[in-house]
């Protein structure tokens, strides 16, 4: 009986290993890349001497054949390329960006470099879900 169970059990693992079984593929990937520039207006240095603009906004497109959801990101202003971040602001987008399709967004106010035009650069980091459409 012994015998007979270890046998079974044998049987039951070598049937349940291997490749039999393939896993489906998961959705398409998407791929958001900001469009153009991003803009800044209402821009002001502050009384601690910082710059700062109220509001940032630009267009992001998504350029891959899957679907996009929860598409957010980080506006990180810098005073040159390379070094750190002076200022970083979010922007998030609830609904899906299918393929091809452009979203707005908008945030701020935003710390950046001076002289308010040409005295800093961006960076906009964004982030979002790959679902199927």
């Amino acid at each position: 009986m012994r015998r007979l169970l270890l046998l079974s059990l044998v049987g039951l693992v070598a049937g349940c290993s291997g490749n039999h079984n393939p896993i489906a593929p998961g959705p398409a990937a998407a791929s958001v890349v900001t469009v153009g520039s991003v803009s800044t207006t209402g821009c002001f240095l502050a009384t601690n001497g910082d710059a700062k603009c109220a509001v940032f906004s630009g267009v992001v497109q998504n350029a891959g054949p899957g679907c996009a959801n929860n598409v957010h990101g980080v506006f990180l202003t810098y005073i040159a390329p390379g070094t750190g971040p002076i200022g970083s602001a979010a922007w998030s987008h609830a609904g899906m960006l299918r393929p091809s399709e452009q979203l707005a967004f908008s945030g701020g106010p935003v710390t950046v470099g001076f002289p308010l035009v040409g005295g800093w650069s961006y960076f906009n980091n964004i982030a979002w879900d790959s679902v199927a459409c």
